[in-house]
């Protein structure tokens, strides 16, 4: 992930939607990073990966389906990594998702229960195929 100067990152901040601004700083969302952090046993410097990532989501730099694969090159275990983006869509992305579909131009889905990991990232539809077991309508 590139680097982005004090700046950069205060100018996307400031162009963002109120509900991300108060997403970022909010005790639900700070609740949340040091619930995960603490059940997983995250050092300092995963801890940090793990907030940068969630902030660089928020202010539309990394999609929230590359979020998993950024926690994994920041040195998480990838089974660890998978239960923390569950937890983080769960708990900070989804409750604001209206306004990360417009930044990213996607839909996130809501988590399905019990499943591995939401359903964050965009939906391809393959070609039409012909069903050879319904009747043509004419």
């Amino acid at each position: 992930m590139p680097q982005y100067s004090r700046e950069q990152i205060l100018d996307l901040y400031r162009a963002l939607p109120e509900e991300l601004k108060d997403a970022i700083g909010s005790e639900s969302t700070i609740n949340t990073i040091e619930e995960v952090s603490t059940q997983h046993n995250l050092n300092n410097e995963q801890h940090s990966a793990l907030v940068d990532n969630l902030g660089y989501v928020i202010l539309g730099l990394l999609p929230p389906y590359e979020f998993k694969q950024a926690l994994e090159d920041a040195g998480i275990e990838k089974s660890v990594a998978e239960k923390i983006d569950k937890t983080i869509h769960r708990f900070v992305f989804y409750p604001v998702r209206k306004n990360l579909n417009v930044l990213y131009e996607i839909t996130l889905q809501p988590p399905a229960p019990g499943a591995a990991n939401p359903q964050s990232q965009p939906q391809k539809r393959g070609p039409i195929r012909k069903d050879s077991y319904r009747e043509s309508v004419e």
